[in-house]
């Protein structure tokens, strides 16, 4: 993948890699500008229906003007794989915090908790339910502005709608394809049809 162009960013180097996909990071050939591609995989890619919903939910959230949402710059499909370029992001997620630092400060929890109910509150606001919402979705950046140091981006919005079964129950493992476990509501294990705010509240 190194040196191919997705749109008019150039792919650099691997920044990671899940059942979802990759992430590369890339370079835009004009201005230099750097960004996140992700490339979800072949087989999640295979249904136009899916992908065409999840590039729109994707679009709509990145255009909800909240400093807590990672930008969209573009979506669409590179081959038979779709691909989202997104924000570049420089720091950790509150999965990797947490691994390498132990029990958080009460304070520092408040604030995280204060950033993510304030992005939850834009996006639910506008309809959009996260449906994954879980410590390794969560980014933490610096920034000088606020009082502890650090901005929280929810990362992800839509990718738990992907590989929806039809109708509305849902199996474990089907039910897996759309949420983490551990984080998930009794709703979300029942029925996605009955999954709302409350499920990215209880997760």
């Amino acid at each position: 993948m190194i040196g191919e162009t997705v749109g008019n960013f150039e792919i650099i180097s691997p920044l990671g890699k899940g059942g979802m996909g990759e992430v590369w990071l890339a370079q835009q050939k004009t201005l230099g500008t750097k960004a996140a591609i992700k490339i979800l995989a072949a087989g999640i890619s295979n249904n136009d229906d899916q992908i065409k919903r999840f590039h729109n939910e994707a679009i709509a959230v990145s255009q909800i003007p909240h400093s807590g949402i990672v930008k969209i710059f573009d979506a669409g499909k590179l081959g038979d794989r779709a691909y989202l370029i997104m924000e570049y992001l420089q720091g950790e997620t509150l999965a990797s915090r947490i691994k390498r630092m132990g029990r958080l400060e009460m304070t520092q929890l408040c604030d995280f908790g204060r950033q993510i109910a304030s992005v939850l509150d834009a996006t639910h606001g506008a309809g959009i339910t996260h449906r994954d919402l879980k410590p390794e979705n969560i980014f933490l950046v610096r920034d000088a502005e606020l009082m502890h140091g650090e901005r929280v981006k929810v990362l992800d919005f839509g990718i738990a709608k992907l590989d929806i079964t039809v109708g509305p129950r849902m199996t474990a493992a089907s039910a897996s394809s759309i949420g983490t476990p551990n984080y998930m509501s009794p709703e979300q294990w029942h029925s996605l049809a009955e999954s709302d705010w409350r499920t990215d509240a209880y997760a």
